[in-house]
Order: structure tokens, then C-alpha cells, then sequence
């Protein structure tokens, strides 16, 4: 009734259920969640054909990851892989 665009998805689920596709999430998250959000889309428009009058399209969002990294801890090797923070950003600098 809310018209909402988004499907929340436990990754404590996805990782028990489909343990290869958690991983790539966890890999390629970019990649995935154009997946993801194509299909869920696209299901959408199967169970709804006017749906596309509402949203262009439906964005998936995790929740229930299990691993939390410090804003403080976040390094290079965090680029293009999946990272949950939390934190206060006070002022920014340099990847290193």
C-alpha cells in the first residue's frame, strides 16, 4: 500500500539458503545488486504488469550482515567489496 521500491533481503538468509550467491554479493556487490535489482524488478512486473506506473524499479537492500567494520578500519582493500560501518565522520582524507 506504501508503492515502496525497495525489498529487503536478509543476508543471514541469503547466506544460508544460497550460500555461492552470498559470496558474490560479498565479492561483486555492485554487480550483484544490478542482478538482484533486475530481477526483482522484473518479478514485480510479472505479478503486477502496471507496476512500471508506480516505480522504474524495484532496488533490493540488505540487511543482517554480520560483520561490522570501524569508519577508522576502512582501507583499499574495502574498495568494490561489500563493508557494513558505523561511525561518525568527522572529517575525510585520503584512500591509503
Amino acid at each position: 500500500s506504501s508503492n515502496g521500491a525497495s525489498l529487503e533481503v536478509s543476508y543471514l538468509h541469503l547466506m544460508r539458503v544460497y550460500p555461492l550467491m552470498a559470496l558474490w554479493v560479498d565479492e561483486a556487490p555492485r554487480d550483484m545488486f544490478d542482478v538482484l535489482n533486475e530481477a526483482a524488478t522484473r518479478h514485480a512486473l510479472l505479478l503486477f504488469p502496471s507496476y512500471h506506473t508506480i516505480r522504474d524499479e524495484i532496488h533490493v537492500r540488505l540487511s543482517d550482515v554480520p560483520l561490522l567494520d570501524s569508519l577508522r578500519d576502512l582501507r583499499r582493500s574495502h574498495l568494490d567489496g561489500l563493508v557494513k560501518v558505523s561511525g561518525v565522520i568527522t572529517r575525510r582524507s585520503g584512500v591509503f
